[in-house]
């Protein structure tokens, strides 16, 4: 068993999104989203990294209200050469507007399945905008300035080539793949992540045999764009047209 697996990526099909933030502008409606794994996406990820029979999860009900998931997976204990270590990362959720209970259960284990490593990649995404248009196949809501609501229609983003998983080898990922994106992604954003610092990762990348180096490499250099792109977002914060600030959160 080979519980790094459970960081791996995911293809984008096992990938749902939700609506942060909303409002208007000049431009019409916006919608900042966030990405999360499915459910059961998750529940394959277990069963094929640690098996039907090693791993389990339970649920209790929130100090505050809302649920907690406490997700236990069997562990190795070296003292007796056994599989019977039962270890457990619990995290917890609200209760959702729509399907209160289901989407609390849901959410409570997702958070659960990031403590394990799950999906935790997603949170070094740059800020990603929905496709907002009549023909999206998605509704949320937005409170106008003056408190009326109002709906749009819109469809998920596409995930950067970065976040999706790569080509596989008996070994799990292609080192040299890794190397090749990473050194992309460098190249495509050096102007953000600095000349000096871009020069000196790559010179990294060009001795690097640990796949966990080269992660840790484009880890730290999404960090930087994203650092980069939330402070000119917060520069050119959305405007309505008499310039009072517009930054709606979904209702």
């Amino acid at each position: 068993m080979d519980l790094k697996r459970l960081k791996d990526k995911f293809e984008e099909k096992d990938i749902e999104w939700r609506v942060q933030s909303a409002g208007r502008n000049s431009n019409g409606e916006w919608a900042l989203v966030l990405a999360y794994v499915t459910n059961r996406a998750i529940m394959d990820r277990l069963d094929d990294v640690c098996g039907p029979s090693n791993w389990y999860n339970e649920y209790e009900k929130g100090p505050d209200g809302g649920v907690i998931c406490g997700l236990y997976i069997r562990c190795f204990r070296e003292e007796e050469d056994k599989w019977d270590r039962w270890v457990v990362k619990w995290d917890g959720a609200e209760n959702t507007d729509i399907e209160s209970v289901k989407g609390g259960l849901s959410n409570s284990m997702k958070r659960a399945g990031v403590q394990w490593g799950i999906g935790r990649y997603l949170y070094d995404l740059p800020v990603m905008w929905a496709k907002v248009s009549d023909r999206g196949k998605n509704k949320a809501k937005f409170k106008d300035r003056d408190g009326s609501e109002h709906w749009f229609k819109w469809d998920p983003p596409d995930l950067p080539n970065e976040f999706l998983p790569g080509p596989r080898n008996e070994n799990g990922t292609d080192l040299e793949d890794a190397v090749k994106r990473t050194r992309q992604f460098l190249d495509d954003h050096k102007a953000v992540i600095g000349a000096d610092v871009t020069d000196s990762w790559s010179l990294d990348l060009d001795t690097a045999t640990d796949i966990d180096r080269v992660r840790d490499i484009f880890k730290q250099a999404k960090r930087a764009v994203k650092d980069y792109e939330l402070a000119q977002l917060k520069d050119n914060i959305v405007k309505t047209f008499d310039g009072e600030v517009v930054e709606q959160d979904i209702f």
